[in-house]
């Protein structure tokens, strides 16, 4: 971290407030890595790739030739990184007669923006699910995902509300999914239900009771703690509602090449003293499998 020092040798700031927020900002309650795995870049971009396995070993009689059989190349994606920077600045005039100590704030207003920023580009890729093609060609959220097997969905084929009923069918489909080889998948393990805002008390409703809701009969609610729920202010599609498997590097993925640094300096031309932050980073999902398992932008 950078130590700003002013013509006269005063702080301004001071490398112990800067500090301070820094700390601030690594503490923050980030939703982010919650839904994509934070890894670490080396390289100018990273490119992962995968491979099809084989539907099934056959059987064979006795010295009969075994079988061959093609192992295929998956599919690829490209990681590239993209670099952010700003600069806050400020003269030395507005210094020395600045009454209200706003210019004390400029480290907390770029940390804030910051933190903004680096939540909203992996976000972006969510809110543009239906629209965005991924690695197999096909939008992330789709009724014809390609397969050995024939076509896999992982949408509704007309698009639906969150509700008791629909988050049943979608795990119904869940547990009904295949590989691509057309293997069974286990899919028993704990999913996040992201949401935004609007669908809050929605989301309490389906997963905390033990009851089932909107009903008056005393039904167990087969949907309780199914889902980890997950509030998310950066969704913005206030009617949809997308269950994501817990990060991992065959799905979501998020690639820091460059952690956020502050360095203060004086410009020497004019005396403004100024706070310059940059960072790199890249975002995407690999498989939608491993990733947006089942999602709806519902109804409106």
């Amino acid at each position: 971290m950078g130590t700003f020092v002013s013509s006269n040798n005063t702080l301004l700031y001071g490398p112990g407030i800067l500090r301070w927020l820094w700390t601030e900002f690594k503490q923050n309650d980030w939703l982010f890595p919650k839904l994509f795995a934070v890894e670490s870049s080396s390289k100018q971009y990273e490119k992962l790739a995968s491979m099809f396995g084989i539907e099934n070993v056959p059987s064979k009689t006795e010295n009969e030739n075994y079988a061959i059989a093609d192992v295929a190349n998956g599919y690829n994606k490209t990681f590239t990184h993209t670099e952010y920077g700003l600069v806050l600045k400020h003269s030395l005039v507005a210094e020395e007669d600045e009454l209200y100590g706003f210019l004390s704030q400029f480290p907390e207003f770029l940390r804030r923006a910051s933190i903004h920023t680096i939540e909203t580009q992996p976000h972006a890729v969510i809110n543009a699910l239906d629209s965005t093609a991924g690695p197999d060609g096909d939008y992330y959220l789709s009724t014809s995902h390609p397969s050995l097997v024939g076509d896999q969905s992982n949408t509704p084929a007309t698009q639906i509300d969150l509700g008791y009923t629909s988050l049943q069918a979608a795990k119904t489909s869940i547990l009904n999914m295949k590989s691509h080889e057309g293997h069974p998948i286990v899919n028993n393990d704990q999913m996040n239900l992201v949401v935004s805002p609007t669908l809050w008390a929605m989301v309490e409703q389906l997963l905390k009771g033990d009851k089932q809701p909107f009903s008056a009969n005393n039904t167990v609610n087969v949907l309780q703690g199914m889902f980890t729920p997950i509030v998310d202010p950066y969704v913005t599609d206030t009617n949809g509602w997308y269950i994501m498997r817990k990060p991992n590097k065959s799905g979501a993925i998020f690639f820091w090449r460059v952690k956020p640094s502050i360095k203060e300096y004086v410009d020497p031309n004019n005396d403004a003293r100024a706070i310059r932050e940059r960072f790199r980073f890249s975002n995407g999902i690999m498989d939608w499998r491993q990733s947006i398992v089942y999602g709806s932008t519902g109804t409106a």
